[in-house]
């Protein structure tokens, strides 16, 4: 009844009366019903929205922008749900230099000011959505680099540096960012056909059968190991890995320390301790016959052990903590306990040569690639064959290997992706015109080289992507992370480096604050820092220009309602112009929040004047950040599609 004659007396009322009654009303019905939420709750409505629908959440106000900026669950929520998210500590550090990395200056000023930051998180989804979209279309930046007309054997870089090695003896060191060549490092008197760093510490080794240790912050040789027979073919460094199943507990290391691992032609591997240049002695042996047959190193304090048992060249090896996986011309494959030396297995079934291995330390198993054109699964505990992987025709010569695939890649012009946990080939890479000679794979893509081109594959589908590089008449190595594609290749006759960089994004420009119904003035100036104001004050924008804002501008706060109506998808007009208006992008957000949850609480814009161009005023009304939500949009959408 009360219901009854309350419409009846709104029915009857004047247009005046109604406006009267909406400026009483108005106020008491509206609500932020996320603000009255408790944090926890708030979290898990966010949760539930993609990432273009929180960008646009936030354009409602202040408050909302900050809540979801601010929620380090809800980015990384997204991250891991985009496959975007590794999980092995790096996740922390990137985002961490997103935040205050190319912009610690601007990202320190806002914080001084009080002016809230966006959680680095966020800005972490936002460059790696970009740096994918980027990968997949995108044109990257380009930083030739010449190099030695000689054949480039080893590859290894990251964002600081890359380092190479070739058959002519050098090792070279470049600038990532540049590609500037910064040093060469001269000792080697074969060519290097086996190298790794960590960190500042480069171990090489060379057909001069030494293996040697390099300070990679000053270019210096500090360490010369010598017991090789022969060409010292591959190497890898040990780092020590933290065995306690207890995570409250202490670390139990293992190995204790780091560790270098060499195999030979001469049908062996050696064990030896890795040395920090700088802070253990330096060593280099005493005067001996180069071709001699034995060389005494008992007086080595590096030289650890020496693991005999292959009967013909070890041409790969793959280690993680204690174990190690070797594979050898003999066609056996060992498995071998690097702190006794002991080997625990001898794995037969390849009938030609092993040319590569991989060691599966989570499944605790192994893969071997071989000449006869099959690649094998050991069990590194038992040491039975678990699966036979068959369809290559020829040389399986590289293996690599992920979390959820691996991968080979052989003579007979193409790369398979298999299933670890069964063996089941999920896809056939073939496009190119000549046998792999090295590729690069992470879980989002792999990166081939062949036959003059440098092409990339969708490793979800199997689908060939795009040429990165074109032209060529050779691609000797191929290194990439998210960001960089790093290849040396040959063109015309001469050797070069090719550095594709996929990140590179310039920061946004000042945004030019458009004159809008839905900003004020004092939501603007009570974002920006006293000194930017004083500093836009001083300045006067040239002629026919837009004045650019110093500072990036805050969003204002757009009038959020919620009544027991239905939601509606416009706003009656009660003062009588105009028509009604669709919901802004920003409405539509909300709206899809709350029937998410099933929430009770309906809503609809109080600006009866407001048009569908509003969201878009108020977009540039935000500032940069603002700006930048909206490029991270735009570019997951592209990603999506």
């Amino acid at each position: 009844m009360q219901s009854y004659l309350l419409f009846q007396l709104l029915r009857r009322s004047s247009i005046p009366v109604l406006q009267m009654i909406n400026q009483i009303v108005e106020p008491a019905l509206r609500r932020d019903f996320l603000s009255d939420l408790p944090p926890e709750l708030g979290t898990i409505i966010l949760g539930h929205l993609d990432a273009r629908d929180l960008c646009r959440s936030s354009l409602v106000c202040k408050t909302w922008r900050r809540m979801i900026d601010g929620e380090w669950r809800v980015w990384k929520d997204k991250l891991v749900a985009s496959g975007l998210w590794v999980g092995d500590g790096s996740d922390e550090r990137e985002a961490r230099e997103a935040a205050t990395g190319k912009r610690e200056d601007i990202f320190l000023k806002r914080w001084e000011a009080g002016v809230h930051c966006v959680h680095p998180f966020k800005l972490l989804y936002r460059s790696r959505v970009i740096t994918r979209r980027n990968w997949a279309q995108g044109t990257p930046t380009r930083l030739p680099a010449p190099a030695n007309n000689h054949v480039v054997t080893c590859l290894q870089f990251d964002s600081q540096k890359i380092v190479s090695a070739s058959d002519d003896h050098s090792i070279s060191v470049f600038d990532t960012q540049t590609g500037r060549r910064r040093a060469d490092l001269v000792g080697h008197d074969g060519g290097v056909w086996a190298m790794q760093y960590v960190g500042n510490v480069l171990v090489s080794g060379s057909t001069d059968k030494s293996v040697r240790v390099w300070d990679l912050k000053t270019g210096r040789c500090s360490h010369v190991f010598v017991g090789h027979k022969s060409t010292v073919r591959c190497l890898q460094i040990v780092e020590p890995e933290n065995i306690n199943p207890d995570p409250s507990g202490d670390p139990i290391w293992e190995p204790a320390y780091p560790l270098i691992v060499t195999g030979s032609r001469d049908w062996s591997l050696r064990v030896w301790k890795l040395p920090m240049p700088n802070r253990d002695p330096d060593y280099t042996p005493p005067p001996y016959d180069h071709d001699a047959t034995e060389v005494d190193i008992s007086d080595n304090p590096y030289h650890l052990r020496h693991l005999t048992g292959h009967e013909h060249a070890v041409r790969a090896l793959s280690a993680h903590g204690r174990t190690l996986v070797s594979g050898s011309y003999d066609m056996e494959v060992r498995v071998w306990d690097i702190l006794t030396g002991k080997c625990r297995h001898v794995l037969r079934g390849h009938t030609q040569k092993v040319y590569s291995v991989v060691y599966d330390s989570i499944r605790k198993q192994c893969a071997s690639g071989s000449m006869d054109g099959t690649v094998r699964l050991w069990s590194t505990e038992t040491g039975e064959c678990r699966a036979v992987l068959e369809g290559h025709t020829s040389l399986v010569g590289l293996l690599g290997l992920t979390h959820r695939n691996l991968v080979s890649a052989a003579a007979d012009w193409t790369l398979r992706i298999w299933d670890p946990e069964t063996g089941a080939c999920r896809h056939a890479l073939a496009a190119h015109q000549g046998a792999i000679t090295c590729f690069q794979q992470d879980e989002h893509k792999v990166i081939s080289g062949s036959d003059g081109t440098l092409k990339m594959w969708d490793v979800r589908t199997g689908a060939f992507v795009r040429d990165l590089i074109s032209g060529l008449t050779g691609v000797w190595q191929v290194a990439a992370d998210r960001r960089y594609c790093v290849a040396a290749v040959s063109r015309g006759g001469r050797s070069e480096y090719e550095i594709l960089d996929f990140g590179a994004v310039d920061p946004p420009s000042p945004i030019v604050t458009p004159a809008s119904p839905l900003v004020k003035t004092e939501d603007i100036e009570d974002n920006v820092p006293a000194a930017a104001r004083d500093s836009a004050a001083q300045e006067t924008p040239e002629a026919g220009r837009s004045a650019v804002a110093p500072s990036a501008p805050r969003l204002p706060a757009l009038a959020f309602q919620a009544s027991t109506a239905t939601l509606s998808s416009h706003t009656p007009n009660l003062s009588g112009a105009g028509t009604p208006s669709r919901s802004t992008s920003a409405h539509r957000a909300v709206r899809r929040m709350s029937n998410s949850r099933d929430l009770h609480a309906q809503a609809s814009t109080s600006a009866a004047s407001m048009n569908v161009d509003s969201g878009e005023s108020a977009q540039q009304a935000g500032g940069d950040e603002v700006m930048e939500d909206s490029v991270s949009v735009k570019e997951e959408e592209d990603a999506e599609a």
